[in-house]
């Protein structure tokens, strides 16, 4: 199935799961408009005129909305790259994952074509936030025949030798808690990416590392300089591509 074909179908079940589960009625017009507003020019600047205190709190309430559903959408044709590129550095090196988290993947659609890559793998998704676990777990998964597990609660995730986390930290201006849960679960490799710089609604204009409060134009070299105390560079990205870590104890 091509990108645009299963983008379309994702959407589709949105549409319907909205329907069925919220009684909330929309057309794919209306669908597809919302895929690309939280980064419109009009609602960036509003969202970034705001102090970056009162936009946390407000960006806490988006992922409850179901309007979220069809940015993740949005966002997916922009970074399912980032999987095939994991996957062809694993075949480059002739390394096949033994278990795979994807971790913090809000509805899921990374997850999909992991479990494509690699269908005899066990995989776990990770994400804590109700309405979008709800939508994975519950409609994509099983629309697409995905035999995956779901876990919710961050207690209760384990550690793989592939953990995968694509655009997940700089959704909080307070991203190194919830790095360091990443971090302690990667067995082998970790595949990471982030877009500070990009203009986006969730995304802020200073982050804290380390007790430091950083621009986001600054805030990739003070990241990776933290990410680096316990894992080493194996892949550098460049042009949006994810970056791949190991441990150092493994080096």
């Amino acid at each position: 199935m091509s990108r645009d074909k299963l983008f379309n179908k994702i959407l589709r079940l949105i549409v319907d799961w909205e329907g069925q589960e919220l009684n909330c009625k929309r057309s794919l017009l209306e669908a597809r408009s919302f895929c690309w507003r939280y980064t419109e020019p009009e609602v960036t600047d509003e969202w970034e005129a705001q102090p970056d205190r009162v936009a946390h709190l407000e960006e806490m309430d988006e992922f409850g909305n179901s309007e979220w559903l069809y940015t993740c959408a949005g966002s997916w044709l922009w970074t399912n790259h980032e999987v095939w590129d994991t996957a062809s550095f694993l075949q480059d090196i002739g390394y096949y994952p033994r278990r795979i988290i994807d971790f913090h993947s809000v509805i899921g659609l990374h997850t999909i074509m992991l479990a494509r890559l690699y269908p005899d793998v066990p995989l776990v998704y990770f994400h804590p936030v109700p309405r979008t676990y709800e939508f994975a777990r519950d409609c994509l998964f099983p629309a697409f025949g995905i035999n995956v597990e779901t876990i919710t609660d961050i207690k209760q995730l384990g550690s793989a030798d592939l953990v995968c986390s694509y655009e997940v930290f700089e959704r909080d201006t307070h991203p190194t808690e919830l790095l360091n849960e990443c971090l302690k679960r990667v067995e082998t490799f970790l595949s990471m990416s982030n877009c500070w710089t990009v203009p986006a609604r969730t995304h802020f204009q200073t982050y804290e590392i380390d007790g430091e409060w950083v621009d986001k134009y600054k805030v990739t070299r003070v990241y990776n300089a933290y990410v680096s105390r316990s894992m080493k560079k194996v892949a550098k990205g460049w042009n949006s591509r994810p970056i791949i870590w190991m441990p150092k104890s493994l080096s």
